[in-house]
């Protein structure tokens, strides 16, 4: 069965005219310019989502310990591109301290932005083939003020494993800090602003203190005529201007989600937030996040969480892009393949467009890809131009969920 259904696929593949499918050069302002919404934001379910990591009492699992099974029983390389030692995966094991999981169990918050690792250290680790920049050691990236719950620490208490809204792992203990209830309760019921400029310096005094991420939240302390207040995670009181941030949550309009969207387009790729860029799964939910919607940390769950749609089962290619244009609405669906996850924007000349961050396409070429690595805007036949891309890799061969964010 599982034959016939990929000899139907390539089937259908073949009898496409690819050469007619390359995506003509639409902007995005194209696509905004259309947009309208009156579709309300549950600000309240956003709020547990976002803060359920100081509404718990412990750790919600240890499903996300799977990875030390799988990182004992198979081979991975370091930084050097040379196989890791056993001595090596069994002092990581140790140092993570295991036996105490969910001895802490401690609320917090992030003082930086930070990544947050499998294992208990900075450093990469690569499958048996190297594979750079995938660092199978990256799991996400926190932003700073991000609510955590700490469930324990490494052995050498350098190290936290923690849980944050959307995901679990570790980061470093100079990156947090302990919260009590007051604080917590004090900080869940503020007014909000959030950063609507990536890499936004943050000053205080004139000294910098760090960049900003786009779809950060601060708490507002004093919102004055052409800036807000804020407070800073160690309790200081800083200023940013009215120009690169607004209140919490803002209004979806043609004008916001350009914007947003404008500020997505100029990042590389970063698997798992790696080298502070956006992958994937977390360009959408920080398009999302201004505008008071939460998702979750990877594509399927992202898919999963929404009100959702398979069209995998169309093997008619021409036919399914009709059934996700029926389906999709302009920058408020996402639609799903096996490990991707893009922003729909809009219909151009009966074609799907999408706004996504990717690192690149299969190729013919043995070992390599058709190479993106950044935010672009394209149609579901991106690398059909190409000859050395497989058809059956391009995205409308792939995809298989339409997701939709809010229900009609």
């Amino acid at each position: 069965m599982r034959y016939l259904f990929f000899l139907f696929l390539f089937a259908g593949c073949s009898q496409i005219d690819y050469s007619k499918k390359v995506a003509e050069d639409v902007g995005i302002d194209y696509f905004a310019e259309k947009y309208t919404s009156s579709a309300e934001i549950d600000l309240e379910k956003f709020k547990s989502e976002y803060f359920e990591p100081w509404n718990i009492d412990e750790v919600s699992e240890k499903e996300p310990l799977w990875q030390y099974d799988d990182f004992l029983e198979h081979a991975y390389k370091g930084e050097n591109k040379l196989p890791l030692l056993e001595s090596e995966k069994l002092e990581l094991l140790k140092n993570s301290n295991l036996e105490n999981f969910g001895v802490e169990n401690r609320k917090g918050i992030t003082t930086s932005n930070t990544s947050l690792r499998l294992f208990p250290t900075e450093k990469p680790i690569f499958k048996e083939t190297w594979n750079f920049p995938f660092d199978y050691n990256q799991n996400s990236a926190l932003k700073i003020g991000k609510p955590i719950f700490i469930s324990h620490y490494s052995k050498d208490r350098a190290w936290a494993f923690v849980q944050s809204s959307f995901t679990m792992g570790w980061i470093p203990v100079a990156n947090l800090q302990i919260l009590d209830n007051e604080s917590i309760s004090k900080f869940q019921n503020s007014e909000f602003i959030v950063i609507l400029k990536d890499r936004t310096p943050i000053y205080k005094n004139s000294k910098f203190l760090f960049y900003s991420k786009l779809a950060t939240i601060f708490p507002i302390s004093k919102e004055l005529e052409n800036s807000f207040e804020i407070s800073l995670p160690n309790g200081e009181i800083t200023e940013v201007s009215k120009d690169v941030a607004q209140r919490f949550p803002l209004k979806m309009s043609s004008k916001s989600v350009k914007d947003i969207s404008k500020e997505l387009l100029k990042e590389k790729y970063g698997w798992g937030g790696l080298f502070s860029n956006r992958d994937c799964s977390a360009m959408t939910r920080d398009f999302f996040l201004p505008f008071g919607i939460w998702l979750p940390r990877n594509s399927k769950a992202q898919i999963d969480y929404l009100n959702s749609e398979s069209v995998s089962e169309i093997l008619d290619i021409e036919e399914r892009e009709k059934e996700i244009l029926k389906y999709a609405k302009p920058f408020e669906t996402i639609l799903y393949l096996k490990g991707h996850v893009m922003l729909y924007i809009g219909e151009y000349k009966n074609q799907a467009f999408i706004l996504h961050n990717l690192w690149g396409l299969k190729s013919r070429e043995a070992g390599d890809r058709k190479l993106y690595g950044r935010t672009v805007i394209s149609n579901l036949y991106l690398g059909a131009e190409d000859s050395r891309v497989f058809k059956e890799s391009l995205l409308i061969n792939r995809v298989s969920g339409v997701g939709n964010i809010f229900k009609d």
